[in-house]
């Protein structure tokens, strides 16, 4: 019986995440697949090795074992891998990259654009998530490298597996209409983040601080959303600078520094044990690079 190890790592991450649509996104396959795949999986075992409870998946014990030792499987070829790269005279091999929205759109053509210049031998493979889960993604080896977002206040609970540094900071602004109040104006209707994010927490507390519960009418994790929504002169919104763009240039919307000038933290996190992986390093470097520049270019 030979195992497909593409299979194993599908079980582990289904053991890590409880569901079939948490595996696939942090995989980057769907939920069909996914459930393909560990079908073909158990008939390859002749042993069922989750069962199925409204959304949430549980292994069995057959599953529970066999899923240990891929984890140890796939630890030891990662391990391989990361040696066999350092034979190489230039770096070869697959990144997978998790960011957040605005991070990705500001700076992946950029990274991409480097890589295929000088290091043509390394794909990169880009998911979208929130900084939290970028994390647990990271600390279970679903993704190598993640760029993460800190607002003031709310660091986040990195593990001690994890090699994290700060790359950027952001300057964050309101965002406002033009023609309305181009202030901490209790009257307004925000675009924010959704409830229990950094951002939102960070942005309540602002208000908050003015002297005013904001009265939020458009909630979303999509900054852009947040941007159409000023332009459109239906909202004040907190913008960090990589998302705000050419908002500046734009009659229709004022942007202000808030008092203190407050920044957001975009940081690097990789896991400790691919500190020494070649691929990841040289991925990491053009990343940081790359933000490096957008700092210099925001300071002058």
């Amino acid at each position: 019986m030979t195992l497909d190890v593409r299979r194993l790592r599908m079980l582990c991450q289904l053991d890590a995440h409880g569901t079939m649509a948490a595996a696939a996104h942090a995989m980057s396959y769907s939920p069909a697949s996914i459930s393909q795949q560990l079908a073909q999986l158990e008939r390859d075992v002749g042993s069922t090795l989750f069962v199925t409870s409204g959304r949430s998946v549980r292994l069995t014990p057959a599953g529970t074992v066999l899923a240990a030792r891929a984890r140890k499987i796939l630890d030891s070829l990662d391990a391989a891998e990361r040696e066999v790269r350092h034979l190489g005279a230039t770096p070869v091999g697959r990144v997978r990259l998790a960011t957040f929205q605005s991070a990705a759109l500001a700076v992946l053509p950029a990274v991409h654009g480097k890589l295929a210049r000088d290091f043509g031998g390394i794909r990169l493979d880009v998911v979208h998530l929130e900084p939290r889960v970028a994390l647990d993604n990271l600390s279970r080896h679903a993704v190598d490298i993640a760029v993460l977002e800190e607002y003031p206040g709310s660091p986040l609970p990195k593990p001690r597996s994890v090699i994290a540094r700060v790359v950027l900071q952001d300057p964050l602004y309101l965002a406002a209409p033009a023609g309305s109040r181009a202030e901490l104006d209790p009257d307004a209707r925000w675009a924010l983040e959704p409830d229990g994010t950094a951002a939102r927490r960070w942005a309540a507390a602002t208000c908050r601080t003015a002297g005013f519960e904001p009265d939020v009418q458009f909630e979303s994790h999509d900054l852009m959303l947040h941007k159409a929504m000023v332009l459109a002169g239906l909202a004040h919104s907190f913008l960090p600078s990589l998302a705000i763009g050419d908002l500046t240039g734009d009659d229709r919307v004022s942007v202000e520094r808030l008092p203190g000038e407050p920044a957001r933290s975009v940081l690097l996190a990789y896991s400790a044990a691919a500190a020494n992986d070649p691929v990841v390093a040289t991925v990491s470097q053009v990343v940081e690079e790359c933000f490096s520049l957008l700092g210099r270019a925001g300071s002058t």
